[in-house]
């Protein structure tokens, strides 16, 4: 377990109620990771408030595919990562379509 995972069975245990309709569990999970999603953006010289609004998206997505996501072995914060990287690319696509 990485630094920044939280431990397995919490994350689990807070999945499991997500997915059975306690959005409130998604809560926990969004205060544990969200400073990490948005240093993720930040190390890659975002500004802070586009640092803000893609950490928004990427949870916004992570809470609309939490029904879908399966344990693979590999943490949630793995999963988030793969959304936050999507996001960063699609946020550089649209900034090169705007010049």
């Amino acid at each position: 377990m990485s630094k920044i995972s939280l431990d397995k069975d919490i994350e689990r245990n807070l999945i499991g109620k997500v997915q059975k309709g306690d959005k409130e569990s998604f809560t926990l999970i969004f205060q544990h990771y969200h400073p990490y999603i948005k240093a993720y953006f930040r190390a890659r010289k975002i500004e802070n408030q586009n640092c803000e609004d893609l950490s928004s998206v990427v949870f916004e997505k992570a809470l609309k595919g939490i029904d879908n996501f399966r344990w693979q072995g590999l943490s949630l914060s793995s999963w988030l990562y793969k959304i936050a990287r999507n996001v960063l690319i699609d946020f550089f696509r649209d900034s090169e379509k705007t010049k």
